[in-house]
């Protein structure tokens, strides 16, 4: 088990969806968990506080995972975060796009809480 009092970031414009993930992280030992319905507010939330890794859906309204992990790669302080995107209908040309961006791990929907660990074990150093 990693550092539970990481910070961890949860982009899903599902509420139900982030209440999942948190629930799993929360079962993997992690207490500090952030959540955002969209892009712009989970940058927003990563420009004010200290977020140690991103996991994040790739469909959503006003920004999308894809746009928010472009973002993240192009601010100098936030570009080292580890991220994590997850997509229910992933095509290898999303997926090639998101390794160009330096994503560090991309989830099939749905995923189980084996691989949820299994990706944030290979992203967190």
């Amino acid at each position: 088990m990693k550092n539970p009092y990481l910070q961890i970031l949860v982009v899903d414009d599902q509420s139900t969806i982030r209440t999942i993930l948190k629930s799993q992280l929360r079962h993997m030992g992690f207490t500090k968990i952030a959540e955002a319905s969209d892009g712009e507010s989970a940058f927003d939330i990563m420009k004010t506080q200290n977020i140690d890794l991103v996991i994040s859906d790739w469909n959503m309204p006003y920004m999308t995972g894809y746009e928010l992990l472009k973002a993240v790669r192009a601010d100098d302080s936030l570009a080292a975060t580890p991220f994590i995107l997850t997509s229910g209908a992933a095509s290898n040309d999303n997926i090639n796009m998101a390794l160009q961006l330096k994503v560090d791990q991309f989830m099939i929907k749905p995923f189980t809480l084996a691989v949820l660990e299994e990706k944030i074990n290979q992203v967190i150093h």
